[in-house]
């Protein structure tokens, strides 16, 4: 085969795998929003089954064969080759999986998701917690089939930031634990500026009409992009012109889903910017968790926490809630958006008490995949290690 030949091949092989991809992230968006719970066995066992097919694409010994030589072409130009290289190297991880345990997985994490969804609601960590403990060995179980030196954590890590291992986190943490501690201690014991505001009663609904007018601020067109509601805010997106956000609303909080929206659309504009050309490609998913993350924490907090950002809505927000906030300044109101203080829910937390949500977030998946820590007794674990540090 020629070059041209190669390339036509592959690129059908991609088509073919994107639309799996595609298929497989409407359901998941769905699953996650809008999709009715009685009906979650069914999708489980139907989404599974498309994960399944596009395993055997992924690890068609053909197509892995094909990807071999097309990443030693030299005349394959260099954005192609990268990306045939990426794809090879996730053939190679992928394939040595039995497909039917690759498939029990994802049923098992599909599952999962409707046991934390219900857990959360009733506030048991009981009936979560068997489903963890399955996760976690068959995370373990799955990555150990793969040929690597590394272990099974440091191969998670690595996948989900390239180049990072426990050794660099470690290190990391440390030097930010030591300094970060003392600080919000030192912060939560001043003198503390009035919030109470923030936590009255603010109608859904009415939050609703006026984040209406700040995505149109924002630019968040819907002819690209949509805005749901889900338990915990996410972006996905299945290309350039298909981005779709979500939020969550509560009551006694009029910032959260404004912030969170201000977050996700960060996520929104990074993948809109991508060229879309990539589109379909593993090319189009971002260079890094990292890098993506850095683009929401952006305008969250150096737009959505700016005095200039809230001269020009503040009176609009007003507007919607008078009796609310009608006799708060915007100077007390800005003060309180960004007041630092410790709290127990990552998506609300400030800039300085932040990381050490990352922190107990590593510390606790660290021993959970070390073994030091067990799923049994976990909720007093977190709870343990949050009285250490934000308590």
């Amino acid at each position: 085969m020629t070059t041209e030949e190669k390339l036509k091949k592959y690129q059908d092989w991609l088509f073919k795998c994107s639309a799996y991809h595609m298929a497989l992230n409407i359901i998941d968006i769905d699953k996650q929003t809008v999709a009715p719970t009685a009906g979650a066995s069914y999708r489980d066992e139907r989404s599974a089954f498309l994960a399944g097919e596009l395993f055997s694409l992924e690890t068609d010994p053909e197509i892995v064969a094909l990807l071999k030589d097309l990443q030693e072409d030299p005349e394959v130009d260099a954005e192609n080759k990268r990306a045939i290289q990426l794809y090879y190297k996730q053939a190679l991880d992928t394939l040595c999986i039995p497909k039917e345990e690759f498939v029990a997985f994802k049923k098992l994490c599909d599952e999962s998701f409707d046991a934390w969804i219900l857990a959360k609601s009733k506030a048991d960590y009981s009936l979560f917690a068997p489903y963890l403990k399955k996760v976690i060995e068959g995370k373990k179980k799955l990555y150990g089939y793969r040929n690597s030196n590394l272990s099974i954590y440091n191969q998670m890590l690595d996948d989900f930031e390239p180049g990072m291992d426990e050794e660099k986190y470690d290190a990391f943490f440390a030097a930010l634990k030591e300094r970060l501690v003392p600080l919000i201690q030192k912060v939560t014991k001043a003198k503390q500026l009035r919030e109470d505001f923030l936590a009255q009663s603010f109608p859904v609904e009415e939050q609703k009409k006026f984040m209406e007018g700040l995505l149109e601020y924002l630019h968040f067109d819907p002819s690209w992009a949509y805005q749901n509601e889900s338990e915990h805010p996410f972006t996905s997106w299945t290309c350039e012109n298909d981005c779709r956000t979500t939020t969550k609303y509560i009551e006694n909080n009029v910032i959260s889903a404004i912030l969170s929206t201000v977050h996700e659309v960060g996520h929104a504009y990074y993948e809109h910017n991508i060229n879309p050309k990539y589109d379909g490609m593993i090319l189009s998913e971002g260079v890094s968790s990292g890098m993506h993350e850095s683009q929401s924490r952006l305008c969250e907090n150096y737009l959505g926490r700016t005095l200039a950002f809230w001269k020009y809505h503040y009176p609009k927000l007003q507007k919607h809630f008078p009796k609310q906030l009608g006799e708060v300044s915007l100077e007390e109101f800005y003060q309180a958006v960004n007041r630092s203080k410790p709290s127990f829910i990552r998506t609300e937390a400030d800039e300085l008490t932040y990381p050490l949500h990352v922190l107990i977030r590593y510390e606790i998946e660290k021993g959970l995949f070390n073994g030091s820590i067990s799923t049994e007794g976990l909720d007093k674990t977190w709870n343990a290690k949050y009285k250490e540090y934000l308590g």
